[in-house]
């Protein structure tokens, strides 16, 4: 029955936990920000950007942790994928940042730096609070 249990627990945590992926980290961030309306401003080709990530994502956005990856590397990918970021800088604890519109790229991209590697939240745009609270992720 203890066994019974412990398997239970870990299915329901495994569940709850947020996937964790490697490989082409641009591919990925593309396929999801085009899932979510968002759009490139050029064709121009991608660099392959190698990382390990966890992610947890709805229907409406996601959130990306990349414990081994360098802001910067992330940050030229995204300047080369959807040009200059509306808002950049670095806060009080020295911590850089980049923003995206949604009414500049169709998604709203938050991207900063972590006392480890770097993160990402990215939010389809909506029209309206109206649309945000009818077309609220999961629930």
């Amino acid at each position: 029955m203890r066994t019974l249990a412990s398997f239970w627990l870990l299915l329901a945590v495994c569940a709850c936990s947020p996937g964790t992926r490697s490989g082409n980290l641009g591919d990925f961030l593309v396929s999801e920000i085009d899932r979510l309306g968002g759009q490139r401003p050029g064709t121009n080709a991608l660099p392959v950007l190698t990382a390990r990530w966890t992610v947890q994502s709805d229907t409406n956005g996601f959130e990306i942790h990349l414990p081994d990856t360098p802001f910067a590397e992330v940050g030229a990918f995204l300047k080369q994928a959807y040009g200059e970021p509306h808002r950049a800088g670095t806060n009080d604890d020295g911590r850089a940042w980049m923003l995206y519109r949604a009414s500049d790229i169709g998604v709203a991209i938050n991207f900063y730096s972590e006392q480890h590697g770097c993160a990402m939240n990215c939010v389809r745009g909506f029209n309206s609070v109206g649309d945000i609270l009818e077309n609220r992720g999961g629930q």
